[in-house]
């Protein structure tokens, strides 16, 4: 095999598995389209099985000994196709059998020769090829040859015995192959492979541009040079496909644009403040207009800002909350229970029931009954999980079958109009006392200290005084508790002992109680 032979198939070997982009949009025309008169039309975004062929030869030893070899004009016509192969026969360049490696190899598509490659080996009855334009990329192909392939048409022999040993001065590469790795990290194109290119792609997508199925993989590809190229159609930047100065320097101003607007949006309903955008905080504005507080102009427009700030906290006023601008789990609560008492017609709040400072009160409460910090979180992450820290909360599934809110039904034990309140089998209060024996303990001590049935205060004292009088294993766990799970657990096991005591509800109960623990243990 000659040396030029061999430079032309190292060239093609080297861009296996390159793919097209859009529109068939390949390096190879890119190159050629480069060359000053070479054509008498631009190539780009044409079918480029030839133009592939030409490349790989031009890459070897040059365009002006390419087209002399390949029997090529100069301005030439589409490549090597049909074109092609008339080139070769005129030149008496053609062969209908025994192929060699650097051969060019014609193909029968539709009726008339549309296809073309470049044979690598032959061995027997099988000829090896790489081709462009096949399934959208470079690729090695398989044939048998012989009488009984009619889809072979011929094969171009070039003249590479005219070039002969200066073909190894003259190869000039100035496209990266597939083996090539861009170190730039200001000039990535197509065929770019390196940790830069990972970066981009990672960016790329971050900003909601698919870089394809492979995801951030190091390989500026198709899909990667067709993101880059509406990435930089969307910014008004020059559409090139190359990443440079501009185009990083864009990136990255809207990198950090969407990271200052991501931190921005609530995550946590339960924790909305002042500055937060998204749909938590609309839904938030929705319900405080509702209610009668205005979130100013913008109305409920997902944004945080000064006029829902001050409805907020003239909501928390009015309703003796801590007055301190976050929609936390108290907030939002109360925020339902007004609607609900707005939509019934009913206004009257239950002292204690709903007051700010519960999560100080019941934590001071418990600290002065003799309990350690593990145990405290422990028993306030269990009333969180049942009641969200409101001692007038009825169980929601029984509000539709009882035809009451928690504030009606409250009401209704309280003056007596309602007489069923041991047997309902409603989880009520704090703890959400059900089992019928616990809420005649509770309704009794009610009576006794004068106290409505949603007294917060009154409900801890009874709680304590179960726990000491019933419970005393469960009583002597938490006075002695090394740890929040232990005590949740304790609650959660052996007091409340909850249709669910799944693992995972075990862990979420202590994951509660933990919040409390990391916010008030000193």
């Amino acid at each position: 095999m000659s040396n030029v032979v061999q430079r032309v198939l190292d060239v093609a070997r080297s861009n296996i598995n390159v793919k097209e982009g859009v529109n068939n949009w390949n390096i190879f025309a890119d190159k050629l389209d480069s060359i000053s008169g070479l054509f008498s039309m631009k190539m780009q975004n044409q079918p480029w099985c030839g133009i592939f062929t030409l490349y790989c030869v031009e890459e070897a030893i040059g365009i002006d000994d390419a087209l002399m070899v390949m029997c090529s004009p100069k301005p030439t016509g589409i490549p090597l196709c049909r074109t092609g192969a008339n080139y070769f026969k005129s030149a008496g360049r053609w062969h209908e059998s025994n192929p060699q490696p650097g051969d060019i190899i014609f193909f029968y598509v539709g009726g008339d020769i549309n296809h073309t490659g470049i044979v690598e080996a032959v061995s027997g009855s099988t000829v090896t090829t790489i081709e462009g334009n096949t399934s959208d990329q470079v690729a090695r192909r398989y044939y048998t040859i012989g009488a009984s392939n009619s889809n072979i048409a011929g094969y171009g022999r070039p003249k590479y015995e005219l070039v002969g040993s200066v073909a190894a001065t003259q190869v000039t590469v100035s496209v990266p192959t597939a083996t090539t790795l861009t170190v730039n990290k200001y000039n990535l194109r197509y065929n770019s492979r390196n940790d830069y290119v990972k970066e981009l792609q990672e960016k790329l997508i971050k900003l909601g541009y698919s870089c394809g199925s492979y995801g951030a993989d190091g390989d500026f590809g198709a899909d990667t040079l067709t993101a880059v190229k509406k990435y930089q159609a969307d910014r008004k930047l020059v559409v090139d496909g190359v990443v440079g100065q501009a185009t990083w320097s864009q990136i990255e101003k809207d990198i950090t644009a969407l990271n200052n607007a991501q931190s921005r949006i609530a995550t946590n309903k339960y924790s909305i403040r002042y500055g937060n955008t998204g749909a938590y905080v609309k839904e938030l504005q929705e319900k405080l207009i509702k209610l009668g507080y205005s979130c100013g102009d913008a109305g409920a427009d997902g944004d945080y800002g000064k006029d829902t700030l001050n409805a907020l906290t003239s909501f928390q006023r009015d309703n003796s909350l801590e007055v301190d601008g976050i929609a936390g789990p108290i907030t939002w609560n109360a925020i339902e229970k007004a609607l609900t008492a707005k939509a019934a017609g009913t206004t009257t709040i239950i002292p204690n029931a709903a007051v700010g400072n519960n999560e100080v009160v019941i934590w001071n409460y418990l600290k002065a009954n003799g309990l350690n910090n593990y145990a405290v979180a422990g028993i306030m992450g269990n009333f969180y999980a049942e009641s969200v820290l409101r001692s007038d909360n009825l169980q929601d599934s029984y509000e539709k079958p009882l035809g009451m809110t928690d504030e009606q039904y409250t009401h209704a034990v309280d003056n007596g109009s309602y007489t069923n309140f041991v047997q309902d089998h409603a989880g009520y209060g704090l703890y959400q006392a059900t089992y019928w024996s616990i809420k005649q303990h509770l309704l009794n001590y009610a009576k006794n200290h004068g106290k409505s049935i949603g007294d917060r205060d009154m409900q801890l004292e009874q709680f304590v005084s179960l726990l000491k009088e019933s419970y005393a294993g469960v009583w002597q766990t938490l006075m002695n508790a090394t740890s929040v799970k232990q005590a949740s657990d304790a609650v959660l096991l052996k007091f409340e002992r909850s249709a669910d005591k799944s693992v995972s509800v075990q862990n979420k109960r202590a994951e509660f109680g933990q919040t409390y623990y990391n916010k008030y243990a000193k």
